[in-house]
């Protein structure tokens, strides 16, 4: 579940940023849990994603230029046996073993057992 905890944290940042309430880079790399670097990785991401965050020396907070908003949207769906013969086609299909693998990790998580 990474990407759900990557996700969460984009959406703490935003919050934060929204709010006027990271702090220093220091400060806020200790909200979020993440290393200087970490944090500087991410915010040449947001950034080039088109999030206008600039840093106030004054206010000592990160803060948007200009109006904008975050939304984040999704969804875990249990798939059966009819689902997955839906998905590759309609029929049965040969699975490499990159499949395989990814099925049968689909099928551990979800508590599956053939």
């Amino acid at each position: 579940m990474k990407t759900l905890k990557q996700l969460e944290r984009l959406q703490e940042i935003h919050r934060l940023i929204k709010m006027g309430k990271t702090g220093t880079p220091v400060e806020l790399c200790k909200k979020l849990r993440v290393s200087e670097s970490q944090w500087y990785n991410i915010l040449d991401d947001l950034k080039s994603m088109g999030f206008p965050i600039v840093y106030c020396k004054r206010s000592k907070t990160y803060f948007y230029r200009e109006f904008c908003d975050l939304d984040v949207n999704y969804s875990v769906k249990i798939l059966t046996e009819q689902d997955k013969i839906i998905i590759s086609g309609g029929k049965r299909a040969i699975l490499t073993p990159v499949e395989q693998h990814y099925w049968s990790s689909i099928d551990s998580i979800l508590g599956y057992h053939h």
